[in-house]
């Protein structure tokens, strides 16, 4: 019976190594899978912040050009020639485009924020994958530590672009 022992734990032994082998592989895969998506948010998140930096800086053009018109247009007094009225009339539909494309910048701008947001629910839900790892710290330290610094970077790089955006 001793030998049919030693074959039953050799047994669960192998399946027990087996078992931690595919755990093992899962495991490995999340974590390649979670390194994809993080590239992939850094890249969508740099192309986001190249495209807000654009849109920040024609919206300020408009609204610069926008106040530029607005002045002309009131430094016109009541009598005024005709010729000076139909310039007013003519800067007016100029004032409407422009004032088109700044709402249009700014629901662009609203959209940006929606993304912002879209991206910090993401390192969070990273934040709780290495909170997942960190159940065996041993074999997941490397892994934890570069998550851990990966969050760090991209929600520094997000909080200097919130600030450059909003300061």
């Amino acid at each position: 019976t001793s030998t049919e022992d030693d074959q039953g734990s050799h047994a669960n032994l192998e399946e027990f190594k087996k078992d931690l082998g595919v755990k093992r592989e899962a495991r490995q895969r999340a974590i390649a899978a979670v390194s994809s998506e993080m590239d992939r948010l850094r890249q969508e998140l740099d192309a986001e912040k190249e495209a807000h930096s654009e849109t920040s800086r024609v919206l300020d053009l408009l609204k610069t050009q926008a106040e530029l018109v607005s002045r002309k247009s009131e430094t016109f007094s009541v009598g005024t020639n005709p010729s000076e009225e139909w310039k007013l009339h003519v800067d007016l539909p100029e004032v409407n485009a422009l004032q088109k494309d700044a709402q249009r910048l700014t629901d662009v701008l609203k959209v940006t924020d929606e993304l912002r947001g879209c991206i910090r629910l993401q390192l969070e839900k990273m934040d709780d994958l290495r909170y997942h790892l960190e159940c065996e710290p041993e074999s997941n330290k490397q892994r934890i530590e570069t998550l851990k610094e990966l969050g760090k970077s991209h929600r520094k790089n997000f909080e200097d672009r919130e600030i450059q955006i909003n300061g």
